[in-house]
C-alpha cells in the first residue's frame, strides 16, 4: 500500500504518463475533481450524517454533524421542548453549507490541480 487513498492516485496520460511535447518529458496527470452535483445530493439526502463534509475532505465537520444530530435526537427523546433549541445549530450549518458549497468545491479542486506528485 502506498499510504495514499486510491482516489488521490493520479491518472497518467499519454503513454504511461510521459508526454513528448506538452511538458518537456515530465509526467502529465489528471486529478479527479470533486463534483458539485454529488456534493449537493449528499447534502440534501444525507445531511444528518454529514456525508457531504466527508466527501469534501472535512471529516471533523462531518463528525460534528453526526454528534449534534445524536445530541438533538437524545434531547427529543427526553425533553421534546428543548429539542428545537438543539437543532438550531444544525439548521444554521445546513443553510451555510447550502450557499458556500460552490466556493468550497472550487477551492478543493484548485488545490488538487496544483498538487505536485
Amino acid at each position: 500500500m502506498t499510504g495514499q487513498p486510491e482516489h488521490y492516485r493520479p491518472t497518467p496520460l499519454n503513454n504511461g504518463g510521459r508526454a513528448q511535447s506538452f511538458a518537456q518529458g515530465q509526467p502529465v496527470y489528471i486529478v479527479q475533481a470533486k463534483s458539485a452535483v454529488v456534493a449537493y445530493l449528499l447534502l440534501i439526502f444525507f445531511w444528518w450524517l454529514g456525508a457531504h463534509k466527508f466527501y469534501l475532505r472535512q471529516p471533523f465537520m462531518g463528525i460534528t454533524y453526526i454528534v449534534l444530530n445524536l445530541v438533538a435526537g437524545g434531547l427529543f427523546a427526553l425533553l421534546p421542548v428543548i429539542f428545537w433549541i438543539a437543532y438550531v445549530p444544525i439548521v444554521l450549518m445546513f443553510i451555510w453549507d447550502l450557499f458556500t458549497m460552490p466556493i468550497r468545491i472550487g477551492f478543493i479542486n484548485s488545490l488538487a490541480s496544483q498538487r505536485k506528485y
